[in-house]
């Protein structure tokens, strides 16, 4: 989109047309590079393991290591992108939350898909701009 607008703005003469183009096409771009740069700063030096085999997740922030049990999670929310059309971006995540009421935060660039423990039946929610509001507090 940024692109096509650096195009309109070189290629053709401008008149107010294009002045408004230019802008709606600036504007639908530079909302996935602020949405990128918010989901890097929360998910920034945190490493999610899940270990089924041993029924524990394991987090690493900023060095320190924890691990959780998996039977602790009292319940799960994912919140997902609800785009527009073409307007689609894979900006989705999940938050565990467990029964000491500490949570977890797993975005869609640390994996492609999402952890579900038996029992628990997710809270989904669709977002046009789901912005996480907290980091991972475990």
């Amino acid at each position: 989109m940024i692109g096509f607008a650096i195009f309109l703005f070189f290629q053709f003469d401008i008149d107010d047309t294009r002045i408004i183009l230019i802008c709606i096409f600036l504007f639908l771009g530079i909302i996935p590079l602020l949405i990128t740069l918010h989901f890097f700063l929360r998910s920034k030096n945190i490493d999610v393991s899940i270990i089924i085999g041993k029924g524990i997740m394991e987090v690493n922030q900023n060095g320190v290591n924890t691990s959780l049990r998996l039977e602790d999670i009292k319940h799960l929310e994912i919140h997902e992108h609800k785009g527009l059309g073409f307007y689609e971006f894979d900006f989705d995540y999940a938050k565990y939350i467990f029964n000491d009421g500490k949570y977890c935060i797993v975005t869609s660039f640390m994996t492609n898909g999402y952890f579900i423990p038996k029992g628990i039946e997710p809270i989904i929610t669709k977002e046009f701009l789901p912005l996480i509001w907290k980091r991972t507090n475990i």
